[in-house]
């Protein structure tokens, strides 16, 4: 992967820049997508950027202020990365990474195991 990007980008960088900037894009659409997954919300593909009335800017972010970043930022390549990353987005109780998981599971009643 890394030789592809290389020959296409012409710059150069490592497997962990790859890997750094593909988690950064991971989370950015996860951020993106759940604070507009919301009805109501418009998409101006001319500015990449997500619409809604200021009130209702306001209320979305209100618990996620680093949230508030989308209003002013465009968010390029939305539906690409919505191909790649929406289906592997966890949702529900459960979700997070593996330790949280196991918090939550141990919270819960259930033992994990440790290997």
């Amino acid at each position: 992967m890394v030789k592809a990007c290389l020959g296409i980008l012409e710059f150069p960088f490592t497997k962990d820049h790859l890997k750094n900037r593909l988690k950064t894009l991971k989370s950015n659409f996860g951020e993106v997508k759940d604070l507009f997954n919301a009805s109501g919300w418009g998409w101006d593909e001319d500015t990449s950027m997500f619409e809604n009335e200021d009130e209702v800017w306001k209320e979305s972010t209100q618990d996620k202020q680093e949230a508030s970043k989308w209003k002013a930022t465009p968010f390029y390549h939305f539906d690409s990365l919505y191909k790649l990353f929406a289906k592997d987005r966890a949702i529900g109780e459960l979700s997070g990474m593996t330790k949280e998981k196991k918090f939550k599971l141990k919270s819960i009643g259930i033992e994990t195991s440790t290997t």
